[in-house]
């Protein structure tokens, strides 16, 4: 679904919120979004928390994500 949306030419954020607390169903699919085709065609990334829900102090789980997802996405932080 998340790279569905990614293919509309229009499309400038895409919001994925789920009420599931496993990993497989949250964090994972915004990494495997984030690292195809089309993620990386249409030169989409993680919001930085500070535009999103800056007063929350942490997104994600950090277990959750490999080290590369946490450098590069800010899993957990």
């Amino acid at each position: 679904m998340i790279q569905h949306s990614m293919k509309f030419p229009s499309v400038q954020k895409i919001v994925y919120s789920t009420c599931s607390i496993h990993a497989i169903e949250n964090e994972h699919v915004v990494f495997a979004a984030l690292k195809s085709k089309e993620a990386i065609e249409g030169g989409f990334t993680l919001a930085p928390r500070s535009e999103v829900v800056p007063i929350w102090p942490r997104r994600g789980l950090a277990e959750a994500a490999s080290n590369d997802d946490e450098r590069e996405w800010g899993a957990g932080q």
